[in-house]
């Protein structure tokens, strides 16, 4: 028997000491207000859904590591005491991403955040849309400030927030944190890499997020042939791109006053991704 969208979150919310509530939303408006509610360190993540004609379920690339990441968050930061298994919550989340598309006459692609909080999980899929576009070529501008807790994806946004729109203001797409001590971290939405001219690839190792397409990307190389080494500066840097899970792996033409090429050696490890992606999504 198929249950309605009130139906479902009402269930949802019945057991809680065996799960937490998980909350669904397709209007952006109620999210955000819903958000904006309450007190207390809240976690997220994000990611691509698309629903392929005669399948239920949505094509999420690797979203055990997306559900990973944001429970081992939840954990380490003590923001709930009961902590779903990963496998039940991503069947779970699976199940309402559906529920949203089919009872919202949502489009085929979409774009999902799911939110953790004291009071349970909030997910909301809406139309798929991304700070750059898909495929293009960016520019970044260095900020000089870097997330309290990197290593998790807070609701806090209000460095990468700072940071992106500072980028936005001086023409380009999308700020790079820089220490204090002007080491290299992340971008303001992103992860970076770069080849420097011997092909040998670079990211930063310390106080970033540990992205899931740059987890991907880093299982990939072991298995290309790919250098893969971790450095905090640019100075050798020759081909620089950024890593989202929203628009996969993005080339870099400019950080600051600086240009850069896109060469083979992105095209080669950009070919690599899409494959990956491909495959698994099929």
């Amino acid at each position: 028997m198929k249950q309605s969208l009130a139906e479902f979150c009402a269930s949802s919310r019945a057991t809680p000491k065996t799960m937490p509530p998980l909350t669904a939303y397709s209007e952006l408006q109620d999210f955000r207000r819903e958000q904006m509610g309450g007190l207390g360190l809240r976690v997220f993540t994000t990611f691509r859904a698309n629903f392929e004609p005669g399948l239920p379920l949505p094509a999420i690339l690797h979203l055990d590591y997306h559900v990973e990441r944001l429970l081992a968050s939840v954990r380490s930061l003590g923001i709930l005491p009961e902590i779903p298994a990963v496998a039940d919550f991503e069947r779970r989340l699976r199940s309402a991403i559906s529920s949203l598309y089919r009872h919202r006459s949502l489009p085929d692609e979409l774009s999902v955040r799911v939110v953790a909080s004291e009071e349970g999980f909030s997910l909301c899929a809406s139309p798929f849309q991304t700070l750059w576009p898909v495929g293009s070529t960016i520019k970044l501008r260095s900020f000089q400030l870097q997330r309290a807790l990197p290593e998790h994806k807070t609701t806090s946004a209000a460095v990468s927030v700072l940071a992106h729109r500072d980028a936005a203001a001086a023409g380009a797409d999308e700020a790079l944190l820089i220490s204090d001590e002007g080491l290299v971290r992340e971008g303001a939405w992103s992860n970076i890499f770069w080849f420097d001219r011997s092909g040998a690839l670079f990211t930063s190792k310390s106080s970033v997020l540990p992205g899931v397409t740059r987890r991907i990307l880093q299982q990939l190389v072991d298995c290309h042939a790919v250098d893969l080494a971790y450095d905090e500066f640019l100075t050798t840097a020759a081909e620089i791109f950024i890593t989202q899970s929203t628009t996969g792996l993005t080339p870099v033409m400019q950080v600051d006053d600086r240009s850069f090429a896109t060469g083979e050696n992105f095209q080669r490890i950009s070919q690599i991704f899409t494959n990956y992606q491909r495959d698994k999504l099929q």
